[in-house]
C-alpha cells in the first residue's frame, strides 16, 4: 500500500515538470554587436531637415513719413455764454501719407496710405484738471479762448496693408504731445508744442490756434518693422508705371516783389521769377546742378517717377539760395502761385 502511494507521488511530481503545450517559450535575448571602429550609430532624436528661412526686409525705426491730417484738430472753445467742444479725448484722428516713402528703392508706404492718431487730452481753457480755475484766470472769462489739444499718432498702413507703429518725434518713444500749428509757406504744419519755439512763432505771427484739414506733420517708424519680402514684391507690380523722369518745381514765396531772379539748371536758364511764382520741369535720373543766377548751386540726384521741389529763397539784400523741401510744403506753397513757361536761354553765370 504505502509504495502505490509513493509512486504515486512522484508520478505527480514528474508531470507537474514537464512544461505544457500551450506555453511559449522564453525569447533569447538579443545580444548588441559592436560597430567597427569610427562608426557612429544613427540617432532617432536628429532633429529633421527645415526649409531656409525667407530673407527678411525692414522698415528702419526712425524712418520719416510725411502726413496730412484727413480732418481738422480743434481745442474747446469758451467764451462767457457758451463753450463749444470739436474734439473729445478718445477721438480717432485720420491721417493719410502726402508722399511715398521707399527703403532700398522699393516703395513701402505709398502716397495716400491711411493712418491714424489718437486726441489723448482735451482740457478746458483757463480751469485745472480738477475743474477749478486757474489762479487769476476768472477775468478771462470775458475773453473768448481755444484751448489745447493733445495727440498720440498711432499707425499708418504700409504698401501690403500691415499698421506700422509711429510716432512723434525721430528719436524715443512714442508719447502723446500737444499740438502746436504754424502757418507755414501757404500751409499749416503740426509741430508738438515747445515754449520758447511757439513764443518766437507766436511773436513773427505764425502760430495758430487749430490744425485744419490738410494740415501736414511728420511722422515717424516707432521701431524697425518687418514686411513680408514676397508680398512687398507683389505690391510693387500693383503701383502706377512711374514717369521715367522726375518732375523739379522751383518757386518762389514773397520777398522783394519788384525784382526777378533768373534760375539756371545744368548751366541752362530755364525761368525768371518774381513773387509766388513757379517753374515747373521734366529731368532725367542722375546728377543735376540748379541756382540761381550768380549764387552757388545746388547739386541733387534725379531717380525717376519722384517730384522734387526747390525752394528759392533769399538770405539777404542779394544773396539767393535754393533749398530742397519735401512734397507737401512744396505743394501748399505753389498752390497760391502761378506757373511761369520754361525758358531756354543763356548761360549761367560763374
Amino acid at each position: 500500500m504505502l509504495s502505490g502511494v509513493v509512486l504515486g507521488y512522484w508520478a505527480g511530481m514528474s508531470s507537474a515538470q514537464e512544461p505544457k503545450s500551450d506555453e511559449k517559450p522564453h525569447p533569447t535575448p538579443r545580444v548588441r554587436l559592436k560597430l567597427p571602429a569610427g562608426t557612429t550609430a544613427p540617432s532617432t532624436n536628429s532633429p529633421q531637415p527645415t526649409a531656409a528661412p525667407s530673407p527678411s526686409f525692414e522698415i528702419p525705426d526712425g524712418t520719416p513719413i510725411h502726413m496730412r491730417l484727413a480732418q481738422s484738430v480743434r481745442g474747446i472753445t469758451r467764451s462767457l455764454v457758451k463753450i463749444k467742444v470739436y474734439s473729445r479725448e478718445g477721438d480717432a484722428v485720420r491721417m493719410v501719407a502726402s508722399e511715398d516713402v521707399r527703403v532700398n528703392g522699393l516703395v513701402v508706404i505709398p502716397k495716400g496710405a491711411e493712418g491714424q492718431a489718437t486726441v489723448t487730452s482735451v482740457p478746458l481753457p483757463g480751469l485745472t484738471t480738477g475743474g477749478n480755475f486757474q489762479k487769476g484766470a476768472a477775468i478771462e472769462l470775458f475773453i473768448p479762448k481755444t484751448g489745447t489739444v493733445s495727440l498720440e499718432l498711432d499707425w499708418v498702413r504700409d504698401i501690403t496693408g500691415e499698421k506700422v507703429p509711429l510716432r512723434a518725434i525721430p528719436l524715443g518713444e512714442s508719447k502723446p504731445f500737444v499740438v502746436s500749428v504754424w502757418a507755414d509757406q501757404g500751409g499749416m504744419v503740426v509741430y508738438p508744442a515747445k515754449p520758447k519755439r511757439d513764443l518766437q512763432s507766436l511773436i513773427h505771427g505764425h502760430l495758430r490756434i487749430w490744425a485744419p484739414t490738410g494740415a501736414r506733420l511728420t511722422a515717424f517708424v516707432d521701431g524697425a518693422t518687418g514686411v513680408d519680402p514676397e508680398e512687398l514684391k507683389q505690391s510693387q507690380q500693383l503701383l502706377p508705371i512711374p514717369n521715367e523722369n522726375d518732375i523739379l518745381t522751383i518757386y518762389r514765396t514773397k520777398g522783394q516783389a519788384a525784382k526777378e531772379v533768373r534760375i539756371f539748371c545744368d548751366q541752362k536758364e530755364v525761368a525768371k521769377l518774381g513773387q509766388w511764382q513757379y517753374v515747373a520741369l521734366e529731368v532725367t535720373p542722375g546728377k543735376h546742378r540748379c541756382q540761381v543766377d550768380g549764387q552757388v548751386p545746388l547739386e541733387f540726384e534725379a531717380k525717376g517717377g519722384q517730384e522734387i521741389f526747390l525752394h528759392v529763397r533769399r538770405k539777404s539784400a542779394d544773396v539767393w539760395e535754393l533749398l530742397p523741401v519735401d512734397v507737401g510744403e512744396g505743394e501748399d506753397a505753389t498752390a497760391r502761385g502761378e506757373v511761369v513757361a520754361e525758358d531756354g536761354g543763356s548761360e549761367a553765370q560763374q
